[in-house]
């Protein structure tokens, strides 16, 4: 979930599979106490050499929203899956990018039937994907209430449309 975290476990356990189990599990590196340090200090030396050649160029610090994956990437390249009724809001907020978007518009978004929908529960979309987006991420989706109208999707974000699977 965090790329550029290393995980370097340091333990009393020493037993094989204890070790298969901390690595197979996540872990990086499993040292074993009473650790000698300067195998200590050459384990995270070597961690933070592998890490820093994962950092990958970001042309962009814009929001992105990937049509194809179902998913919104972070500035900081945080990956949000979307539900169904998530990606079809975001698909109609992208379409307008900088523009009012109105409860009506959303509403015909994601229902079928719109006399048969109750447009508070675009409300609860909005309030439950801004949530999960700020929990899994810490960054606050760029969408701005307007009260009584609709909602604005900042310019920081950007289609991209790439074939499936690439």
């Amino acid at each position: 979930m965090m790329p550029g975290i290393g995980i370097i476990m340091l333990t009393g356990h020493g037993a094989t599979s204890d070790q298969v189990r901390g690595l197979s599990q996540g872990a990086d590196a499993y040292l074993v106490k009473p650790a000698q340090v300067e195998l200590l200090a050459a384990t995270v030396h070597s961690l933070m050499r592998r890490l820093k050649g994962l950092a990958p160029p970001r042309a962009s610090k814009q929001w992105q929203f990937e049509i194809n994956d179902w998913s919104i990437v972070s500035p900081m390249g945080c990956a949000i899956p979307l539900t169904n009724t998530e990606q079809r809001v975001m698909t109609r907020l992208v379409s307008r990018l900088g523009q009012l978007v109105t409860r009506d518009q959303l509403v015909s978004a994601v229902a079928d039937n719109v006399h048969d929908f109750d447009p508070h529960r675009i409300e609860m979309v909005i309030h439950r994907l801004r949530r999960k987006v700020q929990s899994r991420c810490g960054e606050p989706l760029p969408l701005t209430s307007v009260h009584g109208k609709g909602y604005v999707l900042e310019n920081a974000v950007r289609t991209v449309d790439r074939p499936p699977g690439k």
